[in-house]
């Protein structure tokens, strides 16, 4: 079956249209929950649910109590709800109890199955993705991330000025769920004024775990050593692990070269964003940085990062000092 958008599943079970198999299945948490409580708003009335609603783990539960409840008659209402989160930790003898309740659906429950991705060479999910209706949640692009941030913003009624989103979206990365959450502290925090503003987001959003990493990686990119070691040991008092940081560096030398690879093939500066899947302004941050590195030095940043994580897999050194080295290594 083929899989639908989230617009017209959201439309589809508010309009009454509820079916008995769903499959919600991707990494982007945060909008596969906001569509699993719409389905079970719209399938069950509040006094109901507490009699009609299952939610079962699909490694954790033992695969004949979750086909007992299925195949258990709703109590006061036209149909019950079960669902299994975590679906793809369904073990083989689950899937093999739980497949002939795929193959022939119960006409009074919705079997919900929600999990980050499924094999479809294995026969359950095969079924399961013939028959269910499927809706698919990717993790938003980095170039998606501002207009999604608008469309929020609006939502509560809240403008925010391009200034304000430039630093918003750099610094609150691109999980769905930590963006709405930091909306929501600075529509509270901003009060009655109707426009978020660069001030507002640098004294909310300027302090969280994930934007020091940012802070770190542009102070890598402009080859500020100072600033970089004084984000990194804000970072590493915070309780970030050094495998995280490492990444992220990784990441961000990753794409300082993948710039200056682009540039130098004279890919034109207003066809960067689409071909580094960026914001304009991000692209526009990573033209700015490369600049500050050779083709030798990316190389040698490349080394650099090899050689901190053979030294944090070995435990020859603690991650303060292997860290520290490899930002000066980065930023000479």
């Amino acid at each position: 079956m083929p899989a639908l958008n989230l617009k017209a599943f959201e439309a589809e079970v508010r309009s009454g249209k509820v079916g008995s198999l769903y499959l919600l299945v991707g990494e982007e948490t945060y909008l596969r929950e906001k569509a699993l409580n719409t389905l079970i708003e719209a399938a069950l009335e509040p006094g109901i649910r507490p009699f009609n609603l299952d939610v079962f783990r699909g490694g954790e539960t033992p695969p004949g109590e979750i086909a007992d409840r299925i195949l258990s008659f709703p109590m006061m209402a036209p149909r019950r709800v079960v669902v299994v989160k975590g679906c793809d930790e369904l073990n083989e003898n689950a899937t093999r109890l739980l497949l002939p309740l795929l193959e022939s659906p119960s006409e009074t429950t919705t079997v919900v199955f929600v999990g980050d991705k499924v094999d479809g060479r294995k026969k359950f999910f095969a079924t399961l993705q013939k028959t269910a209706r499927t809706v698919e949640f990717k993790p938003l692009w980095d170039r998606d991330v501002a207009p999604w941030v608008q469309e929020r913003v609006r939502a509560s009624g809240k403008r925010i000025s391009q200034e304000a989103m430039r630093l918003f979206c750099e610094r609150a990365g691109t999980d769905l769920g930590v963006l709405a959450g930091e909306i929501d502290k600075l529509t509270v925090f901003i009060g009655d004024r109707n426009s978020i503003e660069k001030e507002d987001v640098a004294h909310v959003v300027g302090f969280s775990e994930e934007s020091n990493i940012f802070d770190l990686t542009d102070a890598v990119g402009a080859k500020d050593a100072g600033q970089a070691l004084f984000v990194l040991m804000r970072i590493l008092e915070a309780g970030e692990r050094g495998g995280g940081i490492l990444w992220q560096l990784t990441q961000h030398v990753h794409r300082l070269m993948k710039v200056k690879t682009l540039k130098d093939s004279r890919v034109s500066e207003k066809d960067l964003p689409g071909r580094l899947t960026l914001p304009p302004y991000v692209a526009t941050k990573y033209v700015n940085q490369a600049r500050n590195f050779s083709y030798s030095d990316l190389w040698g940043a490349y080394e650099a990062l090899v050689n901190a994580e053979d030294h944090l897999k070995s435990g020859y050194q603690t991650e303060e000092i292997v860290l520290q080295l490899l930002v000066r290594a980065l930023c000479r």
